[in-house]
C-alpha cells in the first residue's frame, strides 16, 4: 500500500505542471476499497490529500466542493 502512495506522488511530482503563479487545482476522489478494507481505502485516500497539499504545488479541492462540481 505504502509503495502504491509513494509511486502516485512520484508521478505528481515528475508530471509537468503549468508555470502559473497560482497552483494547480486538483480533486482526489476517494479511494474504492479492492482486497482491502474501507476504512483502509479511506485512510490512503486522506493520506494522499494531505502530501498533495505538502507538496505546496497543488491547491487540493475539498470533499465538498468536489460534490458541487459533480453535480
Amino acid at each position: 500500500m505504502k509503495r502504491i502512495i509513494l509511486l502516485i506522488i512520484v508521478i505528481i511530482l515528475i508530471s509537468p505542471v503549468p508555470s502559473r503563479a497560482e497552483n494547480m487545482r486538483i480533486a482526489v476522489l476517494d479511494l474504492t476499497a479492492q482486497g482491502v478494507n474501507p476504512r483502509t481505502a479511506q485512510t490512503v485516500s486522506d493520506m494522499l490529500r494531505t502530501e498533495l497539499v505538502n507538496i505546496g504545488k497543488f491547491t487540493v479541492v475539498e470533499r465538498g466542493q468536489i460534490d458541487q462540481i459533480l453535480n
